[in-house]
């Protein structure tokens, strides 16, 4: 009895759990970049890859907790720091800057070596 209990409650909670993953995925929007190479072509290919944003969301609600609901992310490409990327939120909304000339280069050094 209580197995069936603990089943119906998991079966109860999991959907939920995705609903409110796909509604995060949904409300990643991204500025539009202009692309110079096949590189930051792909770069943008991948990040913008809705599965990466789903497995991203779940791997770090699982670290950190869960993101409040309704939470609206904007994603950019014109960051030209020295990272990578910057995130920065403040309640519902959040904000990643990626830096697309960076991360060109880096897939470029990466392509390269596993030649």
């Amino acid at each position: 009895m209580l197995m069936h209990a603990l089943i119906l409650i998991l079966g109860l909670a999991l959907p939920g759990d995705d609903e409110h993953i796909e509604d995060l995925v949904s409300r990643v929007s991204f500025r539009q970049v202009e692309m110079r190479n096949a590189e930051e072509r792909a770069v943008y290919a991948t990040l913008s890859r809705a599965d990466l944003w789903r497995d991203a969301f779940r791997i770090v609600e699982k670290q950190v907790g869960r993101f409040p609901d309704g939470l609206n992310i904007e994603a950019d490409f014109e960051y030209d720091g020295p990272e990578l990327a910057k995130a920065a939120g403040k309640g519902a909304q959040g904000r990643i800057r990626f830096n697309l000339k960076r991360l060109a280069l880096h897939r470029r050094q990466m392509d390269e070596n596993e030649r």
